[in-house]
């Protein structure tokens, strides 16, 4: 939906605030995180529906002290006016995050899915309409908050429920699953900031345009091919994993994918290369044509990412976690140096370009450390 939209999105807001909304967004993320302790993934592992239930009304609860905590903390800060917003789209992404495990614990999938569908589809028909009634950049940041609040309705009937909640019991329940806030919490704390780095930089660093541009290229790339990325995980890790099962190797099975993804995306890769400066300014305008630049950049990356993402699937299957994990914080130690000296020189192309290479020749090496485990 995102990306079908872009190009009208575009032509409504300048680049400099679609930075401001995107540096938003990357501090709203963190606190998501934060207001509930990663506890809601207890929801779907306590073994007693009741105890789940009282983990979830904490989880809302918490999620309410936290926001209630942000709103206080503004009025002591002269900050631009679309920062009110933050305690509300923390309050609500939380209550989204914590139902939804719910209603995957009841195998109600069928409402987080229109809960997702609903979500990207309000928030971003508000970010087209809301200009009819308020020109402003602030109409960006109240539809990312609306469109959250709205999507919520398809939760409502979840919250009614036979359980009852006790204050006193919850302490040592919530003891027992103390592992989520004590290690889920900083490895995804970890996961947001390697995703977010770029973005937190060059937001200290660069101009709201120059954020916005970047913001924008990730939003045409790299998110979509994520998602297409995931679905194809989905497979392969059925398939290796019953491999693994028989004790067959599954290389040569990686080994044909791989080469199938090299022989159509290099040539397609180039065709758009050539295509993008005509693209950018036929959609999105001549005030957008910088993000062509970028794009062109960025298409290593991309390739790169897509193939790390739908195979990263594979230290679960073989047990190498820790290897996985230690080799994904290098991965960010070395982003954040080339952010560094692409900041120290003081140019917004040249971070790109040595962010866009350091990232290529990490996520190739970690491609090849996910198929020489599969041997």
């Amino acid at each position: 939906m995102s990306i079908v939209l872009a190009p009208f999105i575009a032509r409504i807001y300048s680049p400099s605030v679609i930075g401001e909304l995107s540096f938003f967004l990357a501090v709203s993320g963190f606190l998501i995180l934060l207001s509930t302790f990663q506890f809601e993934n207890a929801i779907i592992t306590e073994k007693e529906e009741s105890v789940a239930w009282e983990i979830t009304i904490f989880c809302l609860l918490s999620a309410c002290i936290v926001a209630t905590i942000l709103l206080i903390l503004l009025c002591f800060f002269s900050l631009p006016l679309y920062w009110w917003f933050l305690p509300f789209l923390v309050l609500f992404s939380s209550f989204a995050h914590t139902l939804s495990h719910w209603n995957n614990r009841l195998k109600k999938f069928n409402k987080t899915a229109y809960y997702t569908i609903s979500q990207s589809f309000c928030t971003n028909l508000l970010k087209i309409t809301f200009p009819l009634f308020y020109k402003g950049s602030l109409g960006l940041f109240f539809a990312s908050v609306l469109g959250q609040l709205f999507s919520l309705y398809f939760f409502i009937s979840s919250l009614r429920q036979k359980y009852s909640f006790s204050f006193q019991s919850l302490k040592e329940k919530l003891a027992v699953h103390r592992d989520f806030p004590r290690y889920s919490l900083p490895h995804k704390l970890i996961q947001t900031f390697a995703f977010n780095l770029p973005i937190l930089f060059f937001s200290f660093a660069f101009s709201d345009t120059e954020v916005g541009l970047f913001a924008m290229a990730i939003t045409l790339s790299i998110k979509p091919l994520s998602a297409l990325a995931r679905g194809i995980n989905q497979v392969l890790f059925q398939q290796v994993g019953e491999r693994h099962r028989q004790n067959s190797g599954s290389s040569k099975l990686l080994r044909s994918y791989i080469l199938k993804i090299l022989t159509i995306a290099v040539p397609f890769l180039l065709l758009i290369y050539v295509a993008l400066p005509h693209l950018i300014l036929f959609f999105f305008g001549e005030k957008w044509i910088s993000l062509a630049n970028i794009l062109q950049l960025m298409l290593p990356w991309m390739l790169a990412m897509f193939l790390s993402n739908s195979l990263n699937f594979i230290p679960s299957v073989h047990l190498l976690q820790k290897k996985a994990f230690v080799l994904e914080l290098f991965g960010i130690f070395v982003q954040l140096i080339m952010l560094i000296l692409g900041v120290y020189l003081d140019s917004f192309i040249l971070s790109i370009s040595l962010l866009s290479f350091s990232t290529t020749i990490f996520l190739i090496i970690q491609i090849t450390f996910f198929y020489r485990a599969t041997n």
